[in-house]
């Protein structure tokens, strides 16, 4: 399964999004929800990084991606947290055996 954990200070914002594991749905290289969680991941951290470099540290770990912000006050970067955490949503209605996002 994969393991999306969203972070948030007292005000709803959000100050961190990490996403771990495998959605074993298919074969290795054939697992659809896999794909699809990278996909969103990987064009999210690729954007940050142009739109966003010195609002977030980003790393990318054996099975593991993580967003961390540096500037929580940043609008326009909470925007675009919030479009992904939308996809990630997205997907985890319709496979919620293959991705569970928690919040706290």
């Amino acid at each position: 399964m994969i393991k999306t954990l969203i972070k948030k200070c007292n005000n709803n914002v959000i100050e961190s999004i990490t996403v771990t594991g495998h959605a074993n749905a298919g074969k290795f290289g054939n697992d659809l929800i896999c794909a699809g969680v990278t996909a969103i991941m990987i064009g999210a951290l690729n954007a940050l990084e142009l739109l966003a470099d010195k609002s977030v540290n980003l790393k990318v770990l054996d099975n593991e991606m993580i967003i961390k912000v540096l500037k929580k006050e940043d609008l326009e970067l909470q925007r675009m947290l919030l479009f992904i955490k939308i996809q990630l949503q997205t997907i985890e209605v319709q496979y919620p055996k293959n991705l569970k996002i928690m919040e706290e």
